[in-house]
């Protein structure tokens, strides 16, 4: 009995060793696929790859049969695992430094340029800003000529010009309704709608300059003409006279000058249209 037990043990230890070989090497193959799909170097490696498969192969031949054999082969495996890992790990941080030292020499050409860009873009901007001040300081300039150039006119002479009505200031805070000739103003600016009548039909507006500013002498004709575009007169300008201030005497009305007349004589009263807060003043002002 004994020695059908000693058969019997030498033809199963060879298939005891046949399947737990097969368990193993598919469990190591497992291993490699998966070290290979990790670190995403499938392709670089290919070639060991085929070694690993070279070995899976002696792996399943008869010489796996002995225990001997078993034991040398596995040894040999984790050596070449261990092969496999380094040249792995290898890999990975040779990628890494060739991608680092790629970033560092990007950043490196990249700082000068964008040192440029800022530059160009900064003076870009200034020359922009730069234009717009010149544009404005030009158009002051030209505004500024325009009184100057006047002025020098009127150094020579009193020159007649055409100037919106707008422009002008009144030197009264108010005027009588009723033109020296009788005419009523409402009526007059009505006049001048509906084209009956002109502004040459008027005598021309008086004007002085002080401190660029035009000024006019003739209140009720100027209030006429702007209350007349108002209403739909078609006209832009209106031809004036511009003086001197001294020729035109109307500094008293700038300043509120006029002659207050005292009343003691509480037995009469006057009764006027140039009456204003109990003061008095006569057609002239005075």
């Amino acid at each position: 009995m004994s020695f059908v037990k000693k058969i019997l043990e030498k033809f199963n230890k060879p298939q005891n060793h046949k399947i737990i070989h097969k368990e193993y090497i598919d469990e190591q193959k497992k291993y490699i696929d998966d070290i290979l799909q990790y670190n995403n170097i499938k392709d670089k490696t290919q070639q060991e790859y085929n070694n690993w498969e070279n070995i899976i192969q002696d792996l399943a031949s008869p010489n796996w049969t002995s225990e001997e054999t078993y034991n040398e082969n596995q040894s040999i495996y984790s050596i070449n695992s261990n092969k496999k890992s380094e040249s792995s790990l290898q890999l990975i941080e040779e990628k890494n430094q060739s991608t680092n030292s790629y970033q560092n020499s990007f950043i490196n050409l990249n700082e000068p340029i964008n040192l440029e860009i800022t530059l160009v873009i900064l003076l870009i901007s200034l020359s922009f800003f730069s234009i717009i001040f010149v544009w404005i300081f030009g158009i002051l300039l030209l505004w500024r000529m325009k009184f100057i150039i006047r002025k020098l006119k009127l150094a020579d002479d009193d020159y007649i010009t055409e100037i919106n009505p707008f422009e002008i200031m009144f030197t009264q805070r108010q005027i009588n309704n009723i033109f020296q000739m009788g005419n009523d103003i409402e009526n007059t600016i009505e006049n001048l709608v509906n084209g009956k009548t002109k502004i040459e039909d008027f005598l021309v507006i008086q004007v002085c300059i002080i401190n660029d500013i035009f000024f006019s002498s003739d209140n009720q004709r100027l209030y006429t003409f702007q209350e007349a575009i108002r209403k739909g007169l078609n006209i832009n300008k209106i031809p004036v006279k511009i003086r001197q201030i001294t020729d035109l005497n109307i500094k008293w009305k700038l300043e509120g000058s006029y002659k207050i007349v005292r009343h003691n004589n509480f037995k009469n009263i006057i009764i006027s249209p140039f009456a204003k807060n109990g003061r008095i003043i006569d057609k002239k002002g005075y």
